[in-house]
């Protein structure tokens, strides 16, 4: 009788907790029943709850495409979100070497994901972040994240954070703009309206997962640590955030004079669907262009969007849609005044995109023509009154030092950035944490990405969401508790710190960080230091200002974007051939395809024109010329 006894207990048991987690995995919000699942972590000791593939908007395709999301339809029944939806459309203009699955991928995709724990379940009025992954403004959806990494580091019984992730557009389809002055049937910045809609639907819905409505950290990361920023300093996400963490990127990052138009009107010339004497400023004729683009299929999107940037163009996200329909609705030094002074926590690693690497030659030492190059073209030669004399002292700054030439970019684009919004938030009352990453033994942790220097960037995030993640030891494991640690404290308490961390509120007088560091054993080093990346700002914003009396170290001009192609694989291939193939006719191709980017203003006009100037005083080799446009 006993083993029948205990057999019948166990059914008991398991009848009942099979109860349990019904009774947690179904959950009811303004649309419907939804049923989840149960995810334990790596040593199956801990569990969090999952409702995957949960709809935020209705499906943005015919006439919603290019539209702010709409307000997702109800069902009925029980809906099944165990699995991970398909993310949206990735157009490949920026990644061309990447082959992506277009089954996992749809328009349809305005989905997002809740983790949450039992205790947050049962109590509620738990901590929320909402997390915009990076991808360049083109790539990513919440596949990349570690499920099992989620439940260890936020929504488990220790932490108690509701960690929501979800898809949003990119590319064309999240950032096209016709003519931003015009209030047409469609939005530009769609990409961040679908982060509004993310934040509306956890407002009115997220107390089902237990979360706090009321209590909303924004975090990104890259591209997305971008449009997080911007969100941030938009009118529109007043009342939906209450703290904002911001990783290896700015604001400052991305500032059009032309709102992205010129890329969207030649994308919709190459389709067919305008002409080079489309009236632009006929609001008739631009719906008529929308249209027909709406009818277009993805691959066809992708196929001329593609075509217009291998004729030296680039979309770059975010754009500047200053006018009261739009998204930022109002000029960039208003909003930078009015933003929300909401806790922010920001930083990097301390080597990120390392794109100067390309100005080194196979000896490891700094090409001082590829420096000069960068220096006059990429830094904003025309941002200047005596920009020669910036050149050359930009040269001087680096050319000696391959590891600074290595990071001439992220010191400029995000070291000096991340200390201007400091600043900027510090001094208008707000309370601001700055750290940087300096861990540099990961060994193999993450999967091999081809930079020179590590940590570089998205290291840290093989720690928080389990992007890129390889081979774990113990003492990895170790470091993901300790440096994940920083985030939920911040997200709970509007402080990174706790009895082991001691992270100090930034001081503009000292540029105080927090250096997270561990030894072979993963025992965090971490501490406070003064002088975040002193040389990098000493020569920003001291030595570069004494060449321009329009630039303090208050208030620095406004860069272009840090990816660019010419130190990337070039579409200028295409134009000049090979060296060999090298003939006047290129020369007429180079010329024009300056004057094609002469509306927008865009870095590639200085770098082509400086060169040909070179060339045609005597002052470049036609094999000098032709090399450096290959590079």
């Amino acid at each position: 009788m006993v083993p029948y006894q205990i057999l019948v207990i166990l059914n008991l048991l398991f009848i009942c907790n099979s109860l349990e987690d019904q009774e947690f995995l179904i959950r009811e919000i303004s649309n419907g029943k939804l049923i989840g699942k149960k995810v334990y972590s790596t040593n199956g000791k801990i569990f969090g709850y999952a409702y995957t593939g949960i709809p935020y908007g209705s499906p943005p395709v015919g006439s919603l495409r290019f539209k702010a999301p709409l307000d997702p339809n109800n069902w009925d029944g029980i809906k099944n979100c165990t699995v991970l939806p398909k993310g949206c459309f990735i157009f490949r203009t920026k990644s061309k070497k990447i082959l992506y699955d277009t089954k996992e991928m749809s328009e349809d995709c305005l989905y997002l994901n809740v983790y949450t724990s039992k205790k947050c379940l049962i109590n509620g009025k738990c901590p929320v972040v909402l997390y915009v992954y990076g991808g360049k403004f083109v790539t990513g959806s919440v596949k990349s994240f570690n499920e099992t990494s989620l439940i260890e580091n936020f929504a488990n019984e220790d932490r108690n954070i509701v960690f929501v992730n979800f898809n949003y557009r990119g590319g064309i389809l999240g950032f096209l703009a016709l003519n931003q002055k015009y209030k047409l049937s469609m939005n530009t910045n769609v990409a961040m309206y679908d982060v509004i809609g993310a934040l509306k639907w956890i407002k009115k819905n997220i107390i089902s997962f237990g979360g706090d409505k009321d209590d909303v950290t924004l975090m990104g990361h890259s591209s997305g640590g971008v449009i997080a920023s911007y969100v941030y300093t938009s009118p529109r996400s007043k009342g939906l955030i209450n703290k904002v963490i911001i990783m290896s990127a700015t604001h400052r990052h991305v500032h059009f004079k032309d709102a992205n138009e010129f890329y969207g009107r030649q994308t919709a010339i190459q389709a067919r669907c305008a002409g080079y004497d489309t009236d632009w400023n006929s609001i008739d004729q631009i719906e008529s262009v929308l249209n027909c683009l709406r009818n277009l299929s993805l691959l066809e999107l992708s196929k001329y969007s593609d075509e217009v940037e291998d004729s030296c163009w680039e979309y770059l996200g975010p754009s500047s849609d200053y006018e009261s329909h739009s998204f930022m609705q109002y000029d960039w030094k208003k909003l930078s005044q009015s933003r929300n002074n909401i806790p922010i926590l920001i930083g990097n690693a301390v080597y990120e995109l390392q794109e100067g690497k390309y100005l080194l030659d196979s000896n490891n030492k700094v090409n001082i023509e590829k420096l000069r190059l960068y220096c006059n073209n990429f830094l904003g030669y025309d941002e200047f009154e005596n920009p020669n004399k910036f050149v050359e002292t930009c040269v001087e700054e680096y050319k000696n030092d391959s590891k600074r030439t290595i990071l001439i970019g992220d010191e400029k684009h995000i070291f000096l950035q991340n200390i201007l919004i400091s600043n900027e938030a510090t001094k208008s009352g707000g309370k601001v944490f700055l750290y940087q990453f300096n861990y540099k033994k990961t060994g193999e942790a993450i999967k091999p990405k081809n930079y020179p220097l590590t940590p570089h960037h998205s290291t840290e995030l093989v720690y928080v969401i389990g992007l890129n993640k390889n081979k774990f030891t113990d003492k990895d494991y170790k470091i993901q508790e300790y440096h994940s640690r920083m985030y939920t404290n911040f997200i709970r308490n509007s402080n990174p710190s706790d009895n082991e961390i001691i992270f100090e509120k930034y001081d503009p007088e000292k540029n105080n960080y927090y250096s997270v560091d561990f030894n072979d054993n993963g025992d965090t080093i971490s501490d406070m230091k003064d002088k975040y990346n002193e040389k990098a700002l000493n020569f920003w914003l001291k030595s570069v200002s004494k060449y321009d009396h329009r630039i303090s170290e208050d208030e620095h001009v406004h860069f272009l974007p840090l990816h660019h192609k010419l130190f990337n694989q070039s579409p200028m291939r295409s134009i000049i051939g090979s060296l060999e193939d090298f003939s006047s006719q290129n020369f007429i191709d180079l010329i024009n395809c300056s004057e094609f980017l002469k509306e927008r203003h865009f870095i590639c006009l200085k770098m082509i024109e400086n060169l040909a100037i070179n060339f045609m005083n005597g002052i470049l080799s036609i094999e000098t010329f032709a090399l450096l446009i290959w590079l």
